[in-house]
């Protein structure tokens, strides 16, 4: 599979079939509010080889430099779809970018059946490309190869690991050369820059000084403490800013049920829930209630949700 993959990608990195006019890369490249680097990666991927590469850290603003490359790739005629392992990834591509986008599993599904495959005239860019095991990378690749459409591949190779074997965004990185985007873009404050550069390499105990020494974490003595804090933060924010969206997250499901409660009591009391309705779920019988939020945990077509969706 490694020996496909290499061979796919170092075809695809010498063949140049996808060339955008250089009138308009430039105009891309100087595009009002684009960081060098971002400039740097635009002009990058619109550069006529078949594939492409961008690493970048979370927060580096590699949705904003892709939603200028879509538009150059438009104006030249190309059609740009776009992929994701996951269904919530591939709902962050779409939004951030405006490159129409699904999941890895759905694409190569509806290519197995025939439908929505790839053209010459096409550009697919694949974000969060780091957790592509490489299984799936070489068959990726070599429908692309063969049907001689283009490939972007974004992602960060320290981020979240892929799930299946294979360490494939790297390999094809080394293989092919990349672009990289580190200048954090998504935090103003220089340390919180710092603090995501830090946990995006591995650094995670620093980044967590940074974010103590500016008094944003708080200790607990005991775990019903610890749960009655997170509660008590998320009641206040949602009170103080009700049009933004807040989330608990814990590590064991105990704690998550606990929260759950913890939060549906405080929200009973405030009168903002309806009846309560018993539902069957994976997890065994549930309580809901009219009013609720309810967080999905996999994709259900029929019913329009993705793993994740609010």
């Amino acid at each position: 599979v490694e020996q496909r993959l290499e061979e796919a990608s170092l075809a695809m990195g010498r063949s140049q079939g996808h060339a955008v006019p250089l009138a308009v890369r430039r105009v891309a490249m100087a595009r009002d509010g684009l960081g060098d680097e971002q400039a740097l990666a635009v002009g990058e991927v619109t550069k006529s080889r078949d594939l492409s590469v961008v690493v970048g850290y979370a927060g580096t603003g590699k949705s904003t430099m892709l939603g200028v490359a879509r538009a150059a790739w438009e104006e030249a005629g190309y059609r740009v779809r776009g992929a994701a392992l996951s269904g919530i990834a591939a709902e962050g591509l779409e939004a951030g970018s405006g490159i129409e986008s699904r999941t890895l599993a759905s694409l190569e599904r509806a290519w197995a059946r025939g439908f929505d495959l790839l053209e010459r005239g096409d550009v697919l860019v694949v974000d969060e490309a780091g957790m592509v095991g490489s299984r799936q990378m070489e068959r990726v690749l070599s429908a692309a190869r063969g049907a001689g459409a283009k490939v972007v591949l974004v992602g960060d190779p320290e981020q979240l690991q892929a799930i299946e074997a294979g360490g494939a965004f790297r390999a094809v990185a080394e293989r092919v050369g990349s672009v990289e985007i580190t200048a954090v873009r998504r935090q103003r404050e220089d340390w919180q820059q710092a603090a995501t550069k830090e946990l995006a390499t591995g650094r995670t105990d620093r980044a967590l000084e940074r974010y103590e020494a500016a008094g944003l974490v708080r200790g607990h003595d005991t775990l019903e403490e610890a749960r009655a804090g997170v509660v008590a933060g998320w009641d206040e924010a949602r009170q103080a800013a009700p049009e933004d969206s807040q989330i608990m997250l814990a590590h064991r499901r105990v704690d998550v049920r606990a929260l759950n409660e913890a939060a549906r009591e405080i929200r009973r009391e405030a009168g903002e829930l309806g009846d309560d309705v018993l539902v069957p779920t994976v997890q065994g019988e549930r309580v809901f209630a009219d009013g609720e939020r309810v967080y999905f945990l996999r994709n259900d077509r029929e019913l329009g949700v993705k793993n994740g969706t609010l």
